[in-house]
């Protein structure tokens, strides 16, 4: 374990596979299999940028006016999107997480989050990263520690890359049906069927190449497999392919090319697994709400398909 700017840097391996978590946010900064890199990294030394690699908690993607209201009492959080005036992606990933455990191939970390005057909850949230034969996976573990109900909602914001080439060569298989329409400031307003347009990728028959296509759009009616986990497929102009899994509590998936941030010229897409909607805390939807004391968990995964 190494000492950076983003706090200690845990590192994982198995095989030819190698992650790197760090202290700040538990984030994934890092995965490579051999040489090949499975997810877009950033330096040890950088504030990490565009939510690369960060989780996304107690809510993922944008909360309108940073304003919200639950079990009667209304609620201000720091708004840290300026443009649109909303509050983005939580605050755990600014937090500094206790490392509990570390093996070779795995490590487990912990955030003990006190109630804030923007999140007046208690929460104990944990996630554990492993490395096996099947790639990574992520399990995230949460429990209401407080003595009253709490609103929570999940993301991660992985950008996946495929090798060198560009994501316009790619094919990209996301298994929805809808996906959400918004307004100027990223905010849902409607949702609309995906079948027979330019977003319909919902299964393999259906992938296509990205091609220019701009997204920053939410993804939703996940179609899952018998195991109750669905998954979304980056291929390679050479066939290779990168698997991203989530159990179906997962009911959204950001899709994002970062066209508007200039992130190496699309050579990555963002695909974030969330479980609820944007501004979910202010609407309600897809919310998990915990009771006093009681637990939730759920996992996620990157497949770099290997073997």
């Amino acid at each position: 374990m190494d000492q950076f700017s983003s706090g200690t840097q845990v590192t994982l391996k198995y095989a030819e596979q190698t992650a790197i978590i760090t202290e700040l946010g538990a984030t994934l900064r890092s995965y490579y299999v051999g040489k090949r890199p499975v997810v877009l990294s950033f330096d040890p030394l950088e504030v990490c940028p565009h939510s690369q690699g960060q989780i996304l908690a107690p809510w993922p993607n944008r909360l309108r006016d940073g304003k919200y209201s639950f079990d009667g009492e209304e609620i201000e959080v720091p708004v840290n999107e300026k443009k649109n005036n909303n509050a983005i992606h939580g605050f755990f990933c600014w937090q500094k997480f206790r490392i509990d455990s570390v093996t070779e191939n795995s490590c487990l970390l912990t955030l003990d989050s006190l109630p804030l005057p923007w999140y007046p909850y208690h929460v104990l949230f944990q996630v554990e990263y492993m490395l096996s034969q099947n790639g990574l996976s992520v399990k995230s573990y949460v429990k209401n520690e407080g003595d009253k109900r709490l609103p929570f909602a999940l993301g991660f914001h992985p950008y996946l890359v495929s090798g060198e080439y560009s994501i316009d060569d790619c094919k990209l298989t996301i298994p929805a049906k809808k996906r959400l329409l918004t307004d100027s400031r990223q905010i849902p307003v409607d949702e609309i069927d995906v079948g027979d347009t330019d977003y319909d990728f919902s299964n393999a028959a259906k992938s296509r190449y990205i091609e220019g296509l701009v997204l920053d759009d939410c993804f939703f009616d996940l179609e899952s497999a018998e195991e109750g986990q669905w998954s979304a497929v980056l291929e390679s102009p050479m066939g290779e392919k990168t698997i991203l899994w989530a159990d179906s509590v997962f009911g959204y998936i950001m899709c994002y090319t970062a066209d508007h941030i200039g992130i190496n010229s699309r050579r990555a897409i963002a695909i974030e697994p969330m479980t609820a909607p944007p501004n979910a805390l202010a609407t309600g939807k897809g919310l998990i709400i915990l009771n006093p004391q009681s637990s939730w968990q759920a996992n996620y995964g990157i497949n770099p398909c290997i073997n």
